[in-house]
Formats: structure tokens, C-alpha cells, sequence
């Protein structure tokens, strides 16, 4: 099989393991560099696995005919396709039960502007808190604001990233904010990017 790619690492890793085990299919992974995609004959495919989007350099290339699979679209998709979705709803809630476990005064949410498998974890997530008793104070996606808000708020506060990197910038705007952590905010991200995570610190 060969096999146009683009996505994180994660991902990735999960695909490879999985050939390395039960297939013998052979991949070429297009990461998205200039002009990396000239050096494919895209008719020689046999099948396709994107990321979030179709990229501009299959215009035009009839993907009705062989299997794709699109992992998180964004896109309106018209030609058939196999369509893969993260579930928001269990890690939203899972985020919701941990922060509440440590009795927070109050709850904030740092999101992935124009991401809509964001806005739904942070819209669950303040549901959940809500729901709880607890208080959810604000929901944002700029970092430049983010110092100020987090010093502000009433402490503990615990924050739920929509992302590892995420939770990284929420560190960093604590630093600069004055706040300790995790004595005056907690943090929790997604995604067990380990080399971030271990980074963490």
C-alpha cells in the first residue's frame, strides 16, 4: 500500500506500529515540505491517510476512488470517505473530575483558537465544573492575556489545557504572572506528549 500521510507524531506512531505488526504495506509519508509531493506519482496510490484536511496538492486528484481516510476533518468533505473523530466528551470530563478532586476556588479553561474539537472540550469542560458546584471563571486562547488573567484569579485555581503545548504556554504565564505552581494554580494538558510532558518542570 502506498500511503500519503500528514499529521502529528502521535499519530503517526500508532500507524507504523500498527503495519509493523499486521500488514506488509509500504508507506510514503508527504509531511507537508515544498514540493514534496512532486517526487509522488499520486495515481500510483492505493490509498490515502490525512490529518484535519485535504491539502491543496490533491486538488484535482479524484480521491473518490481509492480508500481515505481523514482523521479529524475540517473540511466539508463530498467525495467518500472513511471519517475519524476524537471523542472530546471523556476528556473533558475526566479533566472536569481531576481538578475538582483537588478542590480548586476556581476553574479555568486555555483553548486552541478556531479548533472546534476545542471549544468542545472547553464548553464540556465548564459544564462539568458547573455542574459540580464549582466556579469557571474564563475561557481563552490569548496567551498575552494569559498572565494577568491566572494572577487575578481567586487561588487554587486549575486550569485544563486543550493541549500539552498549551499546558506549556499556562507554565510559562504563571512564571511571568508570579504563581506558583502547583501550590497557587494547577495544571492539566492533553495529548502525553512525553518529551514536552518530562519537560514539564
Amino acid at each position: 500500500l502506498n500511503l500519503a500521510y500528514q499529521t502529528h507524531a502521535h499519530l503517526l506512531g500508532g500507524i507504523l506500529a500498527y503495519v509493523k505488526t499486521h500488514t506488509s504495506w509500504t508507506l510514503n509519508l508527504i509531511v507537508g515540505r515544498r514540493d514534496e509531493q512532486k517526487r509522488y506519482d499520486l495515481t500510483m496510490l492505493n490509498g490515502i491517510i490525512l490529518h484535519n484536511e485535504v491539502p491543496k496538492w490533491l486538488n484535482g486528484f479524484d480521491l473518490g476512488k481509492i480508500p481515505t481516510v481523514i482523521i479529524d476533518p475540517i473540511d466539508t468533505l463530498e467525495f467518500p470517505c472513511f471519517r475519524v473523530y476524537c471523542n472530546n466528551a471523556p476528556i473533558a470530563a475526566t479533566a472536569a473530575k481531576h481538578l475538582l478532586s483537588k478542590q480548586c476556588a476556581t476553574y479555568a479553561f486555555v483553548h486552541s483558537a478556531g479548533r472546534a474539537w476545542s471549544d468542545t472540550r472547553g464548553r464540556m469542560f465548564a459544564e462539568a465544573v458547573k455542574t459540580a458546584g464549582g466556579r469557571f471563571l474564563w475561557r481563552t486562547s490569548d496567551r498575552a492575556r494569559l498572565p494577568g488573567l491566572i494572577a487575578a484569579a481567586p487561588k487554587p485555581l486549575g486550569v485544563f489545557a486543550a493541549t500539552d503545548i498549551l499546558a506549556r504556554a499556562t507554565l510559562d504565564a504563571c512564571r511571568v504572572g508570579g504563581c506558583r505552581v502547583p501550590d497557587d494554580v494547577l495544571i492539566l494538558g492533553v495529548d502525553n506528549d512525553v518529551p514536552l510532558c518530562e519537560r514539564l518542570a
